[in-house]
C-alpha cells in the first residue's frame, strides 16, 4: 500500500511540474499571438506545446521572435533562451558576432579572430576582419551601439551574414506580455534606425 502512495505521490509531483510549465508556454504562445494579431506579424507554432515564433515586418524592418530550447549535458536541465531579432538595412560583407557571451548552437558556421570594440563590454568574435568592423561602428554608430547594449534585462548581439545585419537580445525569460515585447521591439527599432542612417 505505502508502494502505490509513493508512486501516486512522484506521479502527481511530475504531472504537476508539467502543468506549471507548459502553463508558462502556454501563456507566452497567448501573448506572442496577441502581439502578432496587433502588428501584422505572422503567429507560426508548429503543435501543442512547442515553442511559438513570429516573424514579418514591423515598421519597414524585418523581425523575428523565437525560442531556443537547448539541453545542458553537464547540469542536466533544459536552458530556454528568447532571442528578438531585427534585420537593418545597411551591413558589411564580412560575416561577424558582437556579443558578451557565446552562444552554442548559433555561430558554428563561422570563424576568424577576436577583438575589443572600445566602449563596449563585449567582443567581435568570430571575425575575418576586425577593424572593418571597428570602423563600421565609430562615431555616431559606436553610440548608439552603446545604446543598445545598455538595453535592461536583455543579453544584446550583432550579427552579420550573408544575408543581414541583424540586432538581436537574448533573454531567459519567455517575454509573456504583448506590452513588453511591443516596448522591446519599438526600442530596436529606434536603434535600427540611428544605425542605419
Amino acid at each position: 500500500m505505502i508502494w502505490i502512495l509513493l508512486w501516486l505521490a512522484i506521479a502527481l509531483a511530475v504531472f504537476g511540474a508539467f502543468i506549471l510549465s507548459s502553463g508558462v508556454d502556454l501563456k507566452q504562445a497567448r501573448a506572442w499571438k496577441v502581439f502578432a494579431g496587433k502588428t501584422g506579424l505572422t503567429f507560426v507554432q508548429k503543435g501543442f506545446l512547442q515553442p511559438p515564433a513570429v516573424i514579418g515586418s514591423l515598421n519597414g524592418y524585418e523581425i523575428r521572435l523565437y525560442t531556443m530550447v537547448e539541453d545542458n549535458k553537464e547540469t542536466r536541465r533544459r536552458m530556454v533562451r528568447t532571442f528578438a531579432e531585427i534585420d537593418l538595412k545597411t551591413g558589411l560583407d564580412a560575416p561577424f558576432v558582437i556579443s558578451q557571451q557565446v552562444y552554442p548552437g548559433l555561430f558554428e558556421s563561422m570563424t576568424g579572430t577576436h577583438a575589443t570594440l572600445d566602449g563596449i563590454y563585449a567582443k567581435i568574435n568570430i571575425c575575418e576582419n576586425p577593424s572593418e568592423v571597428a570602423q563600421f561602428f565609430s562615431g555616431q554608430k559606436l553610440a548608439t551601439l552603446q545604446e543598445f547594449w545598455r538595453l535592461k534585462d536583455y543579453s544584446p548581439i550583432v550579427l552579420n551574414t550573408a544575408s543581414a545585419l541583424s540586432l538581436a537580445v537574448c533573454t531567459g525569460e519567455a517575454l509573456s506580455h504583448p506590452r513588453e515585447i511591443q516596448s522591446l521591439f519599438k526600442s530596436l527599432i529606434e536603434i535600427a534606425r540611428k544605425i542605419d542612417r
